[in-house]
Protein backbone atom coordinates (compact mmCIF):
# COMPACT_ATOMS: atom_id res chain seq x y z
CA UNK A 1 0.00 0.00 0.00
CA UNK A 2 1.77 3.20 -0.65
CA UNK A 3 2.39 6.57 1.71
CA UNK A 4 3.13 9.98 0.92
CA UNK A 5 5.61 11.83 2.73
CA UNK A 6 4.31 12.28 6.38
CA UNK A 7 1.70 9.26 6.30
CA UNK A 8 1.84 5.81 6.33
CA UNK A 9 0.46 2.50 6.11
CA UNK A 10 -0.71 -0.25 8.66
CA UNK A 11 -3.13 -0.75 11.42
CA UNK A 12 -4.25 2.64 13.04
CA UNK A 13 -3.04 0.72 16.50
CA UNK A 14 0.66 0.33 15.85
CA UNK A 15 3.01 3.31 17.70
CA UNK A 16 5.00 4.59 14.94
CA UNK A 17 6.68 6.77 18.19
CA UNK A 18 10.44 6.13 18.25
CA UNK A 19 10.85 3.36 20.90
CA UNK A 20 14.04 5.12 22.65
CA UNK A 21 12.78 8.55 22.08
CA UNK A 22 15.04 11.65 21.06
CA UNK A 23 18.06 10.25 21.14
CA UNK A 24 17.95 7.62 18.11
CA UNK A 25 16.12 10.56 16.31
CA UNK A 26 19.49 12.54 16.95
CA UNK A 27 21.58 9.31 15.97
CA UNK A 28 18.92 9.25 12.26
CA UNK A 29 20.02 12.60 11.64
CA UNK A 30 23.50 12.23 12.57
CA UNK A 31 23.78 9.27 10.48
CA UNK A 32 22.45 11.43 7.51
CA UNK A 33 24.78 14.13 7.48
CA UNK A 34 27.55 12.08 8.04
CA UNK A 35 26.22 10.55 4.70
CA UNK A 36 25.33 13.48 2.78
CA UNK A 37 28.71 15.23 2.75
CA UNK A 38 29.57 11.28 1.18
CA UNK A 39 27.06 12.01 -1.20
CA UNK A 40 28.98 14.96 -3.00
CA UNK A 41 32.30 12.75 -2.76
CA UNK A 42 34.59 11.00 -4.94
CA UNK A 43 33.77 7.40 -4.09
CA UNK A 44 31.75 5.21 -6.69
CA UNK A 45 28.09 5.02 -6.73
CA UNK A 46 28.37 1.11 -5.89
CA UNK A 47 30.14 1.76 -2.71
CA UNK A 48 27.98 5.11 -1.98
CA UNK A 49 24.95 2.99 -2.41
CA UNK A 50 26.76 0.71 -0.09
CA UNK A 51 27.07 3.14 2.69
CA UNK A 52 23.51 4.27 2.12
CA UNK A 53 22.19 0.55 3.23
CA UNK A 54 24.14 -0.05 5.98
CA UNK A 55 23.48 3.07 7.54
CA UNK A 56 19.80 2.30 7.36
CA UNK A 57 20.07 -1.12 8.27
CA UNK A 58 21.96 -0.22 11.27
CA UNK A 59 20.90 2.76 12.61
CA UNK A 60 17.03 1.33 12.35
CA UNK A 61 18.44 -2.11 13.76
CA UNK A 62 16.84 -3.49 11.01
CA UNK A 63 17.72 -6.90 9.87
CA UNK A 64 18.38 -6.48 6.20
CA UNK A 65 18.31 -4.54 3.14
CA UNK A 66 19.33 -3.97 -0.27
CA UNK A 67 19.03 -1.44 -3.33
CA UNK A 68 18.15 -2.30 -6.66
CA UNK A 69 19.00 -0.17 -9.49
CA UNK A 70 16.85 0.25 -12.85
CA UNK A 71 18.23 -1.08 -16.03
CA UNK A 72 17.04 1.11 -18.75
CA UNK A 73 18.18 -1.13 -21.47
CA UNK A 74 16.22 -4.06 -21.23
CA UNK A 75 13.65 -2.83 -18.17
CA UNK A 76 13.64 -4.30 -14.68
CA UNK A 77 15.64 -4.01 -11.73
CA UNK A 78 18.92 -5.32 -11.21
CA UNK A 79 20.39 -5.80 -7.56
CA UNK A 80 23.21 -3.53 -6.45
CA UNK A 81 24.23 -3.48 -2.22
CA UNK A 82 23.03 -5.48 0.85
CA UNK A 83 23.22 -5.45 4.14
CA UNK A 84 22.61 -7.55 7.14
CA UNK A 85 21.98 -11.00 7.68
CA UNK A 86 20.83 -14.13 5.09
CA UNK A 87 22.52 -12.31 2.11
CA UNK A 88 25.24 -15.13 0.25
CA UNK A 89 25.60 -15.48 -3.37
CA UNK A 90 22.30 -17.65 -4.04
CA UNK A 91 20.35 -15.22 -2.23
CA UNK A 92 21.97 -12.20 -4.17
CA UNK A 93 21.19 -14.11 -7.15
CA UNK A 94 17.33 -15.21 -6.69
CA UNK A 95 16.35 -12.01 -5.04
CA UNK A 96 15.63 -9.74 -8.38
CA UNK A 97 15.84 -12.79 -10.75
CA UNK A 98 12.00 -13.17 -11.72
CA UNK A 99 11.95 -9.51 -13.44
CA UNK A 100 8.50 -10.43 -14.67
CA UNK A 101 6.99 -10.58 -11.13
CA UNK A 102 4.78 -7.40 -10.49
CA UNK A 103 3.48 -8.57 -7.06
CA UNK A 104 6.55 -7.71 -4.97
CA UNK A 105 6.99 -4.67 -3.02
CA UNK A 106 10.09 -3.65 -4.77
CA UNK A 107 7.93 -3.69 -8.45
CA UNK A 108 5.08 -1.78 -6.48
CA UNK A 109 7.73 0.93 -5.42
CA UNK A 110 9.60 0.89 -8.83
CA UNK A 111 5.90 1.42 -10.88
CA UNK A 112 4.46 3.96 -8.85
CA UNK A 113 7.03 6.25 -6.97
CA UNK A 114 5.47 6.38 -3.83
CA UNK A 115 6.78 4.53 -0.63
CA UNK A 116 5.55 1.83 1.05
CA UNK A 117 5.59 0.61 4.70
CA UNK A 118 3.97 -2.23 6.66
CA UNK A 119 3.92 -3.51 10.30
CA UNK A 120 3.21 -6.38 9.89
CA UNK A 121 3.18 -8.39 6.18
CA UNK A 122 1.51 -11.23 7.61
CA UNK A 123 -1.14 -9.59 8.86
CA UNK A 124 -1.58 -6.70 6.52
CA UNK A 125 -0.92 -8.63 2.99
CA UNK A 126 -2.74 -12.05 3.68
CA UNK A 127 -1.07 -14.26 1.18
CA UNK A 128 1.73 -12.23 0.13
CA UNK A 129 5.16 -14.14 0.28
CA UNK A 130 8.56 -12.17 0.82
CA UNK A 131 11.44 -13.91 -0.17
CA UNK A 132 12.69 -13.87 3.65
CA UNK A 133 10.39 -16.06 5.51
CA UNK A 134 11.65 -14.26 8.34
CA UNK A 135 10.64 -10.91 7.60
CA UNK A 136 7.68 -9.01 9.61
CA UNK A 137 8.12 -4.86 8.90
CA UNK A 138 8.99 -3.63 5.55
CA UNK A 139 9.77 -0.27 4.66
CA UNK A 140 10.67 0.63 0.55
CA UNK A 141 11.18 3.84 -1.00
CA UNK A 142 12.09 4.68 -4.61
CA UNK A 143 14.93 6.36 -5.67
CA UNK A 144 13.72 9.43 -7.39
CA UNK A 145 13.88 13.20 -8.59
CA UNK A 146 10.78 14.10 -8.36
CA UNK A 147 11.55 16.69 -11.52
CA UNK A 148 12.72 13.43 -13.77
CA UNK A 149 9.74 11.26 -13.22
CA UNK A 150 11.39 8.33 -13.90
CA UNK A 151 12.45 5.74 -10.77
CA UNK A 152 16.19 5.21 -10.88
CA UNK A 153 16.14 2.60 -7.99
CA UNK A 154 14.51 1.30 -5.04
CA UNK A 155 15.47 1.17 -1.24
CA UNK A 156 14.14 -2.09 0.63
CA UNK A 157 14.57 -2.17 4.65
CA UNK A 158 13.05 -5.27 6.20
CA UNK A 159 13.05 -6.44 9.95
CA UNK A 160 11.99 -9.67 11.60
CA UNK A 161 9.97 -7.39 14.30
CA UNK A 162 6.60 -6.06 13.66
CA UNK A 163 5.98 -2.54 13.89
CA UNK A 164 9.66 -1.79 13.53
CA UNK A 165 9.46 1.34 11.74
CA UNK A 166 8.30 4.67 13.11
CA UNK A 167 7.20 7.88 11.08
CA UNK A 168 10.69 8.96 11.55
CA UNK A 169 12.17 6.30 10.23
CA UNK A 170 10.39 6.27 6.81
CA UNK A 171 11.42 10.05 6.15
CA UNK A 172 15.63 8.47 6.93
CA UNK A 173 15.23 6.35 4.13
CA UNK A 174 13.34 8.97 2.33
CA UNK A 175 16.21 11.35 2.53
CA UNK A 176 18.89 8.84 1.73
CA UNK A 177 17.05 7.71 -1.45
CA UNK A 178 17.01 11.45 -2.43
CA UNK A 179 20.74 11.81 -1.99
CA UNK A 180 21.12 8.42 -4.05
CA UNK A 181 18.87 9.97 -6.82
CA UNK A 182 20.64 13.28 -7.06
CA UNK A 183 24.15 11.57 -6.87
CA UNK A 184 22.89 9.30 -9.86
CA UNK A 185 21.75 11.96 -11.72
CA UNK A 186 25.15 13.52 -11.16
CA UNK A 187 27.14 11.01 -12.36
CA UNK A 188 24.51 10.32 -15.43
CA UNK A 189 25.22 13.81 -16.32
CA UNK A 190 28.66 13.95 -15.88
CA UNK A 191 29.36 10.91 -18.07
CA UNK A 192 27.44 12.13 -20.93
CA UNK A 193 29.01 15.29 -20.99
CA UNK A 194 32.35 13.65 -21.07
CA UNK A 195 31.46 11.31 -23.69
CA UNK A 196 30.49 13.89 -26.30
CA UNK A 197 33.46 15.88 -25.10
CA UNK A 198 35.42 13.03 -26.07
CA UNK A 199 32.92 12.22 -29.26
CA UNK A 200 33.66 16.22 -30.66
CA UNK A 201 37.13 15.56 -30.46
CA UNK A 202 37.41 12.28 -32.09
CA UNK A 203 35.64 13.83 -35.30
CA UNK A 204 37.49 16.32 -34.87
CA UNK A 205 40.84 14.17 -36.04
CA UNK A 206 39.86 10.82 -36.84
CA UNK A 207 41.69 10.15 -40.51
CA UNK A 208 39.78 6.92 -40.42
CA UNK A 209 35.80 7.37 -41.42
CA UNK A 210 34.39 4.34 -41.32
CA UNK A 211 35.98 3.71 -37.80
CA UNK A 212 35.51 7.20 -36.43
CA UNK A 213 31.76 6.60 -37.21
CA UNK A 214 31.88 2.71 -35.14
CA UNK A 215 33.11 5.01 -32.36
CA UNK A 216 30.54 7.19 -32.44
CA UNK A 217 28.33 4.23 -31.91
CA UNK A 218 30.36 2.89 -29.61
CA UNK A 219 30.21 6.15 -27.49
CA UNK A 220 26.37 6.39 -28.07
CA UNK A 221 26.04 3.32 -26.52
CA UNK A 222 27.22 4.41 -23.49
CA UNK A 223 25.44 7.58 -22.87
CA UNK A 224 22.13 6.01 -24.02
CA UNK A 225 22.06 2.27 -23.33
CA UNK A 226 20.35 0.46 -26.09
CA UNK A 227 20.86 -2.85 -27.25
CA UNK A 228 21.29 -1.87 -30.87
CA UNK A 229 22.19 1.17 -33.01
CA UNK A 230 22.74 2.29 -36.63
CA UNK A 231 24.30 5.08 -38.78
CA UNK A 232 22.35 5.84 -42.31
CA UNK A 233 24.08 8.05 -44.86
CA UNK A 234 22.69 9.09 -47.68
CA UNK A 235 24.48 8.03 -50.87
CA UNK A 236 25.63 10.89 -53.18
CA UNK A 237 23.92 11.22 -56.50
CA UNK A 238 21.19 9.13 -55.21
CA UNK A 239 18.23 9.05 -53.26
CA UNK A 240 18.52 6.33 -50.69
CA UNK A 241 20.32 5.44 -47.58
CA UNK A 242 23.06 3.12 -46.92
CA UNK A 243 24.11 1.77 -43.86
CA UNK A 244 27.70 2.61 -42.90
CA UNK A 245 27.88 1.47 -38.94
CA UNK A 246 26.09 -0.77 -36.39
CA UNK A 247 26.77 -2.49 -33.64
CA UNK A 248 24.80 -5.74 -33.26
CA UNK A 249 22.77 -8.24 -35.93
CA UNK A 250 23.30 -6.18 -38.52
CA UNK A 251 26.93 -5.96 -38.93
CA UNK A 252 27.36 -8.11 -42.14
CA UNK A 253 24.94 -6.33 -43.63
CA UNK A 254 26.81 -2.81 -43.50
CA UNK A 255 27.27 -0.87 -47.28
CA UNK A 256 24.82 -3.29 -48.24
CA UNK A 257 21.63 -2.66 -45.98
CA UNK A 258 19.28 0.48 -47.88
CA UNK A 259 16.38 2.71 -47.15
CA UNK A 260 15.17 4.76 -50.21
CA UNK A 261 14.05 8.73 -48.89
CA UNK A 262 10.77 7.95 -47.69
CA UNK A 263 10.71 4.23 -46.98
CA UNK A 264 10.56 2.47 -43.71
CA UNK A 265 10.56 4.74 -40.46
CA UNK A 266 14.63 5.79 -41.43
CA UNK A 267 13.63 7.11 -44.42
CA UNK A 268 11.11 8.74 -43.65
CA UNK A 269 12.61 10.22 -40.84
CA UNK A 270 16.04 11.54 -43.73
CA UNK A 271 12.61 12.78 -45.78
CA UNK A 272 10.53 14.82 -43.28
CA UNK A 273 13.73 15.96 -41.60
CA UNK A 274 11.91 15.28 -38.21
CA UNK A 275 13.18 13.01 -35.40
CA UNK A 276 10.54 10.15 -33.91
CA UNK A 277 10.91 8.44 -30.49
CA UNK A 278 8.27 5.11 -30.08
CA UNK A 279 7.43 2.80 -27.23
CA UNK A 280 7.24 0.59 -30.20
CA UNK A 281 8.37 1.41 -33.75
CA UNK A 282 5.40 -1.08 -35.33
CA UNK A 283 2.88 1.14 -34.25
CA UNK A 284 3.82 3.76 -36.69
CA UNK A 285 1.94 3.66 -40.48
CA UNK A 286 5.67 3.96 -41.64
CA UNK A 287 7.05 1.31 -39.95
CA UNK A 288 8.19 -2.07 -42.22
CA UNK A 289 11.13 -3.48 -40.61
CA UNK A 290 13.26 -3.91 -43.59
CA UNK A 291 16.28 -4.27 -41.58
CA UNK A 292 16.07 -5.34 -37.97
CA UNK A 293 18.71 -5.09 -35.46
CA UNK A 294 16.07 -7.11 -33.13
CA UNK A 295 13.85 -9.70 -33.66
CA UNK A 296 10.15 -8.65 -34.29
CA UNK A 297 8.15 -9.81 -31.38
CA UNK A 298 11.52 -8.57 -28.47
CA UNK A 299 11.68 -5.19 -30.45
CA UNK A 300 10.57 -2.12 -28.69
CA UNK A 301 11.77 1.22 -27.48
CA UNK A 302 12.93 3.08 -30.83
CA UNK A 303 14.12 6.54 -31.43
CA UNK A 304 15.67 7.71 -34.71
CA UNK A 305 17.33 11.32 -35.37
CA UNK A 306 18.63 13.04 -38.85
CA UNK A 307 22.06 14.11 -39.61
CA UNK A 308 21.77 17.46 -40.83
CA UNK A 309 25.01 19.22 -42.35
CA UNK A 310 25.49 22.59 -44.13
CA UNK A 311 23.94 20.75 -47.83
CA UNK A 312 20.82 19.46 -45.68
CA UNK A 313 20.21 15.71 -44.53
CA UNK A 314 23.08 13.46 -44.85
CA UNK A 315 22.18 10.93 -43.08
CA UNK A 316 19.60 9.14 -40.38
CA UNK A 317 20.95 8.02 -36.48
CA UNK A 318 18.77 5.45 -34.80
CA UNK A 319 18.73 3.26 -31.70
CA UNK A 320 16.84 0.76 -30.64
CA UNK A 321 15.52 -1.62 -26.93
CA UNK A 322 14.92 -4.44 -26.94
CA UNK A 323 11.06 -4.70 -25.07
CA UNK A 324 11.16 -4.49 -21.86
CA UNK A 325 11.42 -7.62 -19.52
CA UNK A 326 9.06 -6.25 -16.99
CA UNK A 327 5.32 -5.56 -18.33
CA UNK A 328 5.69 -3.15 -15.12
CA UNK A 329 8.99 -1.46 -15.87
CA UNK A 330 9.29 0.54 -19.11
CA UNK A 331 12.23 1.50 -20.84
CA UNK A 332 11.07 3.78 -23.27
CA UNK A 333 13.75 6.60 -24.06
CA UNK A 334 13.17 9.81 -22.71
CA UNK A 335 13.15 13.89 -24.01
CA UNK A 336 16.15 13.97 -22.73
CA UNK A 337 17.75 10.45 -24.46
CA UNK A 338 16.09 12.64 -27.89
CA UNK A 339 17.80 15.77 -26.78
CA UNK A 340 21.26 13.99 -26.26
CA UNK A 341 20.55 12.04 -29.75
CA UNK A 342 20.48 14.98 -31.58
CA UNK A 343 23.27 16.87 -30.27
CA UNK A 344 25.57 13.44 -31.58
CA UNK A 345 23.77 14.32 -34.74
CA UNK A 346 24.52 17.69 -35.41
CA UNK A 347 28.51 16.80 -34.30
CA UNK A 348 28.15 14.03 -37.26
CA UNK A 349 26.96 16.34 -39.35
CA UNK A 350 29.97 19.46 -38.49
CA UNK A 351 32.27 16.12 -39.29
CA UNK A 352 30.44 15.77 -42.44
CA UNK A 353 30.88 19.51 -43.54
CA UNK A 354 34.49 19.35 -42.28
CA UNK A 355 35.54 16.35 -44.40
CA UNK A 356 33.57 17.61 -47.52
CA UNK A 357 35.52 21.64 -47.31
CA UNK A 358 38.55 19.39 -46.81
CA UNK A 359 37.89 17.52 -49.94
CA UNK A 360 37.34 20.45 -51.57
CA UNK A 361 40.53 22.18 -50.57
CA UNK A 362 42.57 19.51 -51.48
CA UNK A 363 40.77 18.88 -54.97
CA UNK A 364 41.53 22.62 -55.21
CA UNK A 365 45.38 22.06 -54.46
CA UNK A 366 45.55 19.54 -56.58
CA UNK A 367 44.08 21.31 -59.73
CA UNK A 368 46.54 24.13 -59.15
CA UNK A 369 49.17 21.70 -58.99
CA UNK A 370 48.43 20.42 -62.34
CA UNK A 371 48.07 24.10 -63.47
CA UNK A 372 51.45 25.07 -62.64
CA UNK A 373 52.95 21.51 -64.44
Amino acid sequence: MGLEEGQHSGAGSVDRRSPTGGRLRETRWETLASLSNTAIGGEADEDLLQRFVQGAVDTLQATRGFVALAEAEYGGLALGPTAGTGWNEETRRDRLADRQNTNTLTAQVASTGRAICYDDLNRELPGYTPYFPDIRSALVVPIQLKLEGCVRGVINIESVREGAFAEDDIAFVSALANLAALRLAMTSLNARERALVQMGRELSVSPDPDALMQRVLTITHEILRFEDCSLFFLEPGAHRLVLVATRGALTPHIRKATYALGEGLTGWVAAQDVPVRLPDPREHPNYKGLHREIAEGETGAFIAVPIKAHSGVVGVLRALRRKSNSPWFPNEFTQEDQDVLETIAAQVGTAVDNAQLLARLVQSERMAAWGEM
